[in-house]
């Protein structure tokens, strides 16, 4: 057989093993909601619908656009929404507040997606709320399908509709209790303020920022040199109850530098660079037309890291010193290594009643994981707590010998920095214990 011949059955091949994968996950969707739409309509419903088929992003929010006929307040009817993604995505269906619209007190709790689905109902003066209902994706990407149906009561769950998603039994030990209100908006300002300057702060400064359409705000911020704490803080009002998310973004590349999606009025997101970067910062939540306070800080980069490593190298080095709360190196380590993604086993040499510490970081690709482990006549070991981070090992040597050091990474084109610090020194007597 002829290369080209070779090459043409190839992508024949190609083509028709791969091409039905998009097709089999969007008939899976289509198959779910006329299903949805099929038990709704036996169920009772006067009418039902679907919206375009949409693409969601992590950290975007994407409003759902109902006709009017379905959130209207002027009837006692009821309006039933669901999103419908694949299985592994997930996303949130929340409220975002807007200015001179009413909100209710247990009617503004955000509804997190299950099995790839998420469902809300509202009836009569509350069917206004479904015109500030946003979807908040979690995953990276998604497409997601939705539909709605209006009925004289609401409609039965998808939980009961599509037992391929149900989520099984509910915990019936679990307690909801009610968030408890935030301290004055001032008191937390001074708060982050003063913890700032105690952990060595050089610059505290605090702005305040509009809130936009939808509860979204971006600003473009000019990071220095050093590691920075960025806190986003809203203000609710007469105790109102909403969520701030935050989104920490590289201006050039786009790349996530960081995020909080914590369940809060407040957000912080964290980040060091080694030379002067613009990032973007998004954050979601505060109701539209508000003022939200953001508050940031700037420590100086550890002396102790070497420039020679490269700007990536430093960042990531302060960057996971600061995650693990890690008393952050003040002279040159003793020994560094470099390598790639898979297992190494290093060496280096310790004295007796010496303490030490090591840490490794990606320079290079992405990282999902980094494990590390020292090995003597003792064993330490950490692993990475989230991708993208390094991770650090303190130890002390209770004899001068030769250890090893065994490191584990993993991800995409990745290349390593490993270096050993020393740390200090036992108290006097420990060895002998």
């Amino acid at each position: 057989m002829s290369n080209r011949r070779r090459s043409a059955l190839l992508v024949a091949t190609v083509a028709c093993c791969s091409a039905p994968r998009p097709a089999l996950a969007q008939s899976d969707l289509l198959k779910a909601t006329g299903t949805l739409k099929s038990e709704w309509k036996s169920a009772g419903a006067a009418s039902t619908g679907s919206l375009q088929t949409r693409l969601i992003e992590r950290g975007t929010l994407l409003p759902v656009l109902l006709p009017k006929s379905t959130i209207t307040s002027r009837t006692a009817r009821c309006t039933t929404v669901a999103v419908v993604a694949p299985r592994a995505s997930q996303f949130v269906l929340r409220f975002i507040p807007r200015a001179g619209e009413p909100r209710y007190a247990r009617g503004e709790r955000a509804e997190p997606s299950v099995a790839g689905i998420a469902q809300i109902v509202r009836c009569g003066a509350r069917r206004a709320m479904l015109r500030r209902l946003v979807i908040e994706a979690r995953s990276p990407r998604s497409v997601v399908e939705t539909v709605y149906a209006t009925s004289s009561r609401p409609l039965p769950s998808f939980t009961k509709l599509l037992p391929k998603r149900s989520p099984g039994l509910p915990d019936t030990d679990v307690v909801f209790e009610p968030r408890s209100t935030s301290p004055p908006l001032k008191d937390r300002v001074a708060r982050l303020a003063a913890r700032a300057k105690r952990r060595g702060a050089q610059r505290v400064t605090a702005r305040n920022v509009q809130v936009g359409r939808f509860g979204v705000s971006e600003t473009v911020l000019k990071l220095t040199p050093g590691c920075h704490r960025i806190d986003v803080l809203g203000d609710p009002k007469d105790g109102e109850r909403y969520d701030i998310d935050v989104n920490l973004k590289w201006a050039l590349t786009g790349q996530s530098a960081d995020a909080d999606r914590t369940d809060a009025a407040d957000a912080t997101v964290h980040t060091c660079v080694a030379s002067t970067r613009l990032a973007k910062l998004t954050f979601v939540g505060a109701p539209t037309g508000r003022v939200a306070k953001l508050v940031m800080s700037r420590t100086r980069l550890p002396r102790g890291i070497p420039q020679t490593l490269g700007e990536r190298a430093v960042a990531a080095f302060a960057e996971t010193f600061a995650a693990h709360n890690s008393r952050p190196p003040a002279k040159p380590p003793i020994a560094m290594f470099k390598g790639v993604s898979g297992f190494t086993k290093q060496h280096v040499q310790l004295v007796a009643g010496q303490c030490y510490l090591a840490s490794a970081v990606a320079t290079r690709g992405s990282a999902s994981a980094i494990a590390l482990a020292v090995r003597g006549r003792f064993v330490a070991r950490d692993q990475s707590k989230q991708v993208g981070l390094g991770t650090v090992v303190a130890f002390c040597a209770r004899e001068s010998r030769r250890s090893s050091i065994l490191l584990e990474a993993r991800g995409g084109g990745v290349r390593w920095a490993l270096a050993v610090w020393h740390a200090g020194a036992l108290p006097a007597g420990a060895l002998a214990e």
